[in-house]
């Protein structure tokens, strides 16, 4: 966990998310909480030896300083302490299962049984606890009847396993498929709020929303995108044929 001194509070917004690389390797990704400290991750290849040399307290503060200074405020010595004795932790391959997610009347799956992600962004935890929600929903709906609840749970929730898988499964790769859009959709976003939804981060915190309402929008968003990036390269393609014709006009003149 973060905890940024309260003299730091204009400056490091507890509402944002924070990830830092470094160009050998470690990354820092840093989520909020509501209740109020931050939930950071470490990532870095299986077998790097900066991190099988941690031994105390010490020593992770020396590897922070040379990597992350800028976060050491926000770190209690007792969980510096705490990292160096945590053993490493393995991230799972994306998954999902479907679209039958019960078996005969009175079991069904929830949790990473039906939708593996990473933790970058907190969508693990969360939306298992979803996942009971629509069961819940399914029981009231059914009036407690396991075998029609079930079925309804399955035809509710297996599609929303599956774009929650795809949708975070975008969000770990580079510039190109995450970065990049990132940018663009809260530009656009900004720009036509009307138009454009949200970026997938600020999207996926969006509680009105399911993920397959969010994978559904974000295909409009792009197909929008390419729309726009075509019109404007046809209008920069006539602006430059226009030039062109104009320069040889006058180069005759002369």
């Amino acid at each position: 966990p973060l905890f940024w001194p309260q003299e730091m509070a204009d400056i490091r917004p507890g509402d944002l998310n924070y990830s830092a690389r470094t160009k050998s390797g470690l990354s820092l990704d840093c989520l909020p909480t509501r209740e109020g400290p931050m939930i950071a991750v470490m990532l870095y290849k299986p077998g790097d030896q900066r991190i099988a040399a941690l031994k105390t307290g010490a020593d992770v503060r020396k590897l922070f300083q040379e990597h992350f200074p800028a976060f050491l405020p926000a770190i209690r010595d007792v969980d510096l302490e705490r990292f160096a004795q945590k053993p490493d932790s393995n991230l799972p391959n994306f998954s999902y299962a479907g679209p039958v997610l019960h078996h005969s009347s009175t079991v069904c799956l929830v949790g990473d049984t039906i939708h593996t992600v990473k933790p970058y962004f907190g969508q693990g935890v969360n939306s298992a606890f979803e996942d009971v929600r629509v069961l819940q929903q399914a029981l009231e709906d059914t009036g407690d009847d396991p075998a029609a609840a079930v079925r309804q749970y399955s035809q509710l929730r297996a599609k929303d396993a599956e774009s929650l898988v795809v949708l975070s499964h975008s969000l770990d790769g580079g510039f190109l498929t995450f970065v990049g859009p990132l940018i663009l959709d809260s530009m656009l976003h900004k720009l036509l709020p009307r138009v454009f939804s949200p970026n997938i981060i600020a999207s996926l915190q969006n509680e009105k929303w399911s993920f397959s309402q969010i994978r559904a929008r974000k295909r409009v968003d792009r197909a929008m995108q390419v729309g726009l990036l075509a019109g404007l390269l046809f209008v920069l393609l006539r602006v430059v044929v226009w030039l062109v014709g104009m320069s040889r006009r006058v180069m005759g003149m002369g």
